[in-house]
């Protein structure tokens, strides 16, 4: 079977989706990735093909910002779905694909399998974003900001209503730029923190994080601080954990993600270690408590590691799943307007202290799935694309010479 997968610039996302990349390849399918040419670096290693956009525009990390608000992330998602479309449905033709998978937030390869009635389906790693839900949990706030400011709204729905009248999609919802659903739906995430999950469409099937764990030992040793991969510009939010860590006096470890460098901070307390990067699954694995932006695979990682988390979020997707982990007793969270240090020495004091967020952790650790969910991925694509369950010894034969796999 051969598979044009479509992607975004976005390495997070890309980390919890390529197990299933890989496995599919491991079952003797062709898979196809197209991205950004610069994302290139991350997957030449891959025994995958990779085919690079013509003229990439649009969405890029370094765009998305922590004051981006809802509708100006659609705007960004409507530019990139315009300037990719055209490329998508012409690779399409020339490839002639069994299927087509793509990201959460590409538009265009839906609106072109549509067009030509090639099945797809969508990958969503974390949990479903959808505008209602995120403009919610902003009501919740104690000092709500205006995530729908009248002149970004209103840019995106002119723009949203012209995108859709030229590029059919199947769906009359201008907000289905957030979420680009499809008759398969995996969600690389755990259904407890799915915000409002009672809504979703039947065919959104959770089959859980696609965390890889080499080995696994347990020890609450130290204080874990990371903000991730796109955030990491925030020197204030580095200095606030570095006081409030110092005067805590536990062992600490803050990884600073490229941006800094250990000397930008000067002299700091002994028991506070400053890195450019780590392996995160293995400092979690000896930390007793996270202090995270609240990313989808950080949180999903904290859990596998049986960690425990004190949430700042950034962005709005980000302050949903904050809610969710304070609502489930796995960590507390803390309004970034609100972070100083005696808040964030407090908050951690408290989450050290208190057993129930540990004991939860667990417990949601011991529910995770036992099939690995790359495997429960494969076989839902499998069973979708050929209307059958395609046992692991089956040969498959899709009456295509290019991309049957052998």
């Amino acid at each position: 079977m051969k598979i044009l997968f479509f992607h975004l610039p976005n390495l997070g996302m890309y980390r919890a989706i390529e197990p299933i990349l890989l496995e599919l390849q491991e079952r003797g399918h062709q898979v196809v990735h197209y991205n950004e040419s610069g994302f290139r670096q991350y997957v030449q290693d891959a025994p995958f093909g990779f085919i690079a956009y013509n003229n990439y525009a649009g969405y890029f990390p370094n765009r998305f910002h922590s004051s981006m608000n809802l509708y100006e992330l659609g705007l960004l998602l409507l530019e990139t779905a315009e300037h990719t479309v055209d490329f998508v449905e012409a690779e399409v033709l020339r490839e002639s694909p069994d299927l087509i998978l793509h990201s959460k937030f590409t538009a265009a390869p839906k609106i072109v399998a549509r067009k030509h009635g090639i099945p797809a389906a969508c990958l969503t790693n974390g949990f479903l974003l959808d505008p209602t839900t995120i403009l919610r949990a902003e009501k919740k706030k104690r000092s709500p900001v205006d995530m729908s400011s009248v002149s970004s709204f209103l840019r995106f729905r002119k723009r949203a209503k012209k995108f859709y009248e030229q590029n059919p999609s199947g769906s009359s919802d201008e907000g289905d730029i957030f979420v680009n659903d499809e008759a398969l739906h995996l969600v690389l995430g755990l259904e407890m923190l799915q915000p409002a999950r009672s809504s979703l469409s039947s065919h959104c099937s959770f089959v859980g994080p696609t965390v890889l764990l080499k080995k696994y030992s347990k020890s609450y040793e130290l204080i874990y601080v990371s903000l991730g991969a796109v955030f990491v510009d925030n020197k204030d939010f580095f200095r606030t954990c570095i006081e409030a860590l110092g005067m805590l006096g536990r062992r600490a470890i803050i990884s600073l993600g490229g941006h800094f460098s250990p000397d930008d901070f000067g002299q700091v307390p002994d028991n506070v270690e400053l890195c450019h990067f780590v392996q995160q699954t293995d400092v979690l694995q000896k930390a007793s408590v996270f202090v995270t932006h609240g990313g989808d695979s950080s949180v999903s990682e904290a859990i596998y590691c049986e960690t425990p988390m004190v949430v700042v979020p950034q962005i709005p997707e980000q302050l949903l799943r904050a809610q969710q982990v304070e609502e489930l007793a796995l960590g507390k969270y803390i309004d970034p307007a609100d972070l100083t240090v005696d808040v964030l020495r407090c908050t951690l004091a408290e989450v050290l202290e208190n057993p129930l967020f540990r004991n939860n952790v667990q417990a949601f650790k011991n529910n995770l799935p036992n099939i690995p969910p790359a495997v429960t991925a494969c076989n839902q694509i499998e069973e979708f694309a050929f209307g059958k369950v395609v046992t692991s010894h089956e040969r498959i034969i899709t009456g295509r010479d290019s991309g049957a796999a052998q």
